[in-house]
């Protein structure tokens, strides 16, 4: 994971894999559909990222109802951390996107516990 704070937002770049329901000869789940994700959000009105760290493992990225957008003019990203708590983050915008979503190559699948 890449982070980056600037004065007029924030942008991300994830490593994402499709975990399926099928299993390896040890067990793990196999994973596939590599891919790299960047989020570009602007309009930052609060951040709670003091133990955020770029290098991060997410276990979960978090995006609030539509509903507080539609009543405050802005959403909450909650960056939830496989490497504790204390590593977690959150903030919220008025504006955010995909800046894009493109394949990675090299190794096809992977396995997790």
């Amino acid at each position: 994971m890449s982070f980056k704070r600037t004065p007029d937002g924030i942008e991300f770049r994830v490593e994402a894999r499709e975990m399926g329901s099928e299993v390896d000869s040890s067990g793990y789940f196999i994973l596939s559909k590599r891919h790299e994700i960047e989020f570009s959000f602007s309009g930052i009105a609060f951040t709670e990222l003091d133990g955020f760290l770029a290098g991060n493992i997410l276990y979960e990225l978090a995006f609030s109802p539509a509903a507080l957008y539609q009543s405050e003019g802005q959403f909450q990203v909650e960056l939830d951390s496989a490497m504790g708590g204390e590593l977690s983050g959150k903030f919220s915008a008025r504006s955010g996107g995909v800046a894009f979503i493109r394949p990675v190559s090299g190794e096809s699948e992977a396995s997790v516990a």
